[in-house]
């Protein structure tokens, strides 16, 4: 899995969704065989948070689970005041869906 975290001041008027489609084109994640890319995006002053999944991916992460991961665990750290925590969680829980060997192995 290749991920990307892309924290962004604003949207510029674009919905979250079509600006990550449009991001994770433009960074290529993931191979193009598996499919296998994932991009956090933040848009901090909208407040807004997506986690786009490559097709190879989504049997990990179906919209349900990233939209908990978003809802429980990123939202109340950054209700804390704690982006940079909330953005940690949000990658750990992630690859505790996509990349479990990762985790044991740091």
């Amino acid at each position: 899995t290749q991920m990307q975290v892309v924290t962004v001041p604003n949207l510029g008027g674009v919905v979250i969704e079509e600006a990550a489609i449009k991001m994770a084109d433009v960074y290529r994640l993931g191979s193009s065989q598996a499919d296998n890319g994932i991009l956090l995006l933040v848009a901090a002053e909208e407040r807004r948070i997506r986690i786009e999944v490559g097709q190879g991916r989504e049997g990990d992460l179906p919209d349900a689970r990233t939209s908990r991961i978003i809802r429980d665990v990123m939202v109340p750290r950054f209700r804390e005041g704690s982006a940079d925590r909330a953005v940690w969680a949000g990658v750990m829980a992630i690859l505790h869906f996509t990349d479990p060997q990762f985790l044991e192995s740091s």
